[in-house]
Formats: structure tokens, sequence, C-alpha cells
């Protein structure tokens, strides 16, 4: 029997500004199977901080940083920045209000939508996991805890945007469609869902796939 996949561990790099957009970060990617740190939340009062922030980054699998001009004025941002490209990390830089710049110059940023947070999220994800660094099975995690109806219509999109589905995860995938009345009621999720599942209707079991056809 194989063991489970641990989950990608993501250093969340960012000025004490953006603390409420890294907290948002955080939640999300770990409802998707990530483990996000985020120093301010995550650093024990009694540990000794630097050691914390020093060890976090030797750990992690993804650097990523909130780009904004409070970032490039903090103390110990632009080093975080150079000992995670010198470690040679997964680096995505996501911009606030500031391009990417020094050691992460190289790199393309996801903008950050004020107007839109959720959606800017829902992007983020997708990048993770197409950098190989969010599993399916994560995914799909997410989408069964999908928390509105809103919710549950970005996350159905996510699952529709190409990714190949095992048998398992597609039944897991019509089972959470079912058990989660955020997604099953959703008018957004419904054509999205129906799309996938006829996709997969010679993998879905015939009796999931009733189910979900008389709900």
């Amino acid at each position: 029997m194989s063991q489970p996949t641990p989950p990608t561990k993501i250093f969340v790099s960012h000025s004490h500004h953006e603390r409420e957009i890294a907290g948002a970060i955080k939640d999300e990617l770990n409802r998707f199977g990530g483990l996000a740190f985020v120093a301010h939340e995550d650093i024990n009062p009694t540990e000794e901080w630097k050691s914390a922030l020093l060890r976090n980054l030797r750990e992690c699998d993804v650097f990523l940083a909130l780009l904004s001009g409070n970032f490039a004025s903090s103390e110990w941002t632009d080093q975080e920045s150079g000992i995670a490209v010198a470690l040679g990390k997964v680096i995505v830089p996501v911009k606030v209000n500031l391009d990417p710049y020094g050691f992460i110059g190289k790199y393309q940023a996801l903008r950050w939508d004020f107007e839109e947070p959720k959606l800017s999220l829902g992007k983020l994800v997708k990048v993770l996991f197409e950098k190989k660094q969010l599993t399916v099975e994560g995914l799909i995690r997410g989408f069964a805890e999908s928390y509105s109806y809103d919710d549950a219509g970005l996350n159905a999109e996510l699952l529709g945007s190409g990714i190949s589905f095992s048998k398992t995860q597609i039944d897991e995938v019509v089972k959470a469609s079912m058990l989660n009345s955020q997604i099953f009621a959703s008018f957004s999720a419904k054509p999205l869902l129906d799309k996938l599942f006829s996709a997969y209707s010679d993998m879905i079991k015939p009796e999931l796939m009733k189910k979900w056809k008389d709900r």
C-alpha cells in the first residue's frame, strides 16, 4: 500500500502590512492540500524567530512572495528571497503592487486582485497545481469543502480545466458534489459538473451517475 504524498510546504514571505492577504492565502492553500507557513501566525513566541524563519525556509518546497512597497522596505524579506533562490526553491511571486525585482526579478508574477480576491486565490491554486506542487487529491479535497455557491462554482471550474482524473478520483468528485449542499445547489457549478461528468461517464459508477442526474 502506497504512502500518502506529504503536503507541499509553502513559505509565504510578506510584510506585516499584508498579513490579511497572507492569512487568506494560507487558509486557501491548506484547504487544497498545501501546508503554508505565515511567520506572524506560525512562529511560537517562545522560539528564537530568526532560527524559526531559517528552518522553515530550508524545509519549504515553495517560496511565495507577496510583493509590495512594504515588502521592498522590509528588513528581512529580500534576505528571505535570496535564501530561497540559493536553496533552489520553487518561486511564486504574487504582485500586490510591485513587480518582481532583485533575486526573483526573472519570475512571472501572479497579480493580486483586491476587488476579486477569491479569483486571485483560485489562480494561485491553479499555478501551484501546474507546477506540480498541489495534487489532484488536494484539488478534490478543496472542492469537497466548498463553503458557498460561488466558491463551488469556481472550484468546479478549476476541476474542469483539463485535469485528468482516475476512476477513483472522479467518483470522489461525484460523491463530494452530492454530499455538499453548497455544490449540488450551486447554479454556477451545475453546468460545469454536468460537462465534466459527461466526459467521464464511462468511468463513473452507474449508481453515482444516476444519483447525480436524479438529484
